[in-house]
Parts: structure tokens; sequence; C-alpha cells
């Protein structure tokens, strides 16, 4: 009978660590160990049914990223998001979250924002510094940003939230990229 109970603690346990690496492995991008999509959107709805004030979302897209992949390859890609990630996660800390948003776009949601203009201009500079190494020599990217501010996620929705940040983005592509355009909802 004790053994009996040992092995029912010892599935137990192990039923439980199988449940935590799930939900870990569903929210959570495996090649940035940043949140992916399912990850983030989870984030977003707890801001929203909190209704959060000053809730900024930055969406960035690294430019010309296909061009890095077609010149030196998918691994150096792959180290490229990576820095890329880590660089974001480490300007954004505990304040907000950060997600891989698919592809070579990122994600970052910020509660209670005080400065959007400065969140940016931050995230600008800190991509603008990096510089991943490679076979072939040190490699630098830039970034183009949307962002949306919500005054209150009570009077929108987080759909109204994401299409303000994409336009955003989307302008800033269209102005040069390796810049940041933004708006206030």
């Amino acid at each position: 009978e004790e053994l009996l109970e040992t092995i029912r603690m010892l599935t137990h346990k192990k039923l439980i660590e199988t449940q935590e690496l799930y939900r870990y492995l569903y929210a959570h991008d495996a090649l940035t160990k940043l949140y992916n999509r399912h990850g983030f959107n989870e984030r977003m709805d707890q801001f929203f049914a909190v209704k959060q004030k000053g809730l900024a979302l930055i969406i960035l897209d690294i430019d010309h990223f296909k061009s890095v992949n077609d010149l030196h390859g998918h691994l150096t890609g792959d180290a490229v998001l990576q820095s890329v990630g880590t660089a974001i996660a480490g300007a954004v800390g505990e304040r907000g979250c950060v997600c891989r948003w698919g592809g070579e776009e990122f994600a970052v949601l910020i509660p209670d924002c005080k400065d959007l203009s400065a969140e940016t201009e931050t995230l600008l500079g800190i991509i603008r510094a990096l510089s991943v190494s490679t076979e072939g020599g040190q490699i630098s990217v830039t970034v183009s940003v949307g962002a949306a501010l919500a005054g209150n996620t009570g009077e929108l929705t987080a759909i109204q939230l994401v299409n303000a940040a994409d336009a955003c983005l989307y302008r800033a592509k269209e102005r040069g990229r390796d810049r940041a355009e933004q708006c206030i909802l």
C-alpha cells in the first residue's frame, strides 16, 4: 500500500510538471523564448479585463529581414531574431510583456505607459546599437515601429488597439523605415 501511494504521488507530480511544460510551450516561442501570439493575447486580455489606463502596444518589424536570410542564411536570421528579442525584452524588463508576434515582428505591451515617444525611441536606439556576430562579420539591423496608446482599455477593444498600432507600423515603413509612428486612442 505504501508503494502504491509513492507511485501515485510520483505520477501526480509528473502530471503537474507535464501540464506546466505544456502551458509554457503553448504560450512561448521556441526560438526566442518570448511569449508567442497565444501567450501575448492572454496577457492582453488580462489587461483589458482590468480596464487598464495608459496601455501601450508597440509593434516592431525588422527592416529588410528577408535579405538577411537570403544573404546570410536562416541560421543567421535566427540569431538576429534571438538578439532582437533579447534586446527588446531587456529594454522592457518587468514593466511590460514582449512577444514574437510572428515572422520578424515583435510586440510589446506596456501598462501605465507615461511617455510613448520615449518608449519607442529607446527601442529604436537599442536595436540600432545591436551588432549580431556571424561567420561573415557583424550584422546591424533596424526596425520600423508602430505604437498605439489606449488612454483607457474600457473604452475600446484589443482589436482596435492592434489595428491602430498596425496602421502606425505601416506608416513607419511607408515613410522610410528605421523610425516610429504612433497614435493615441
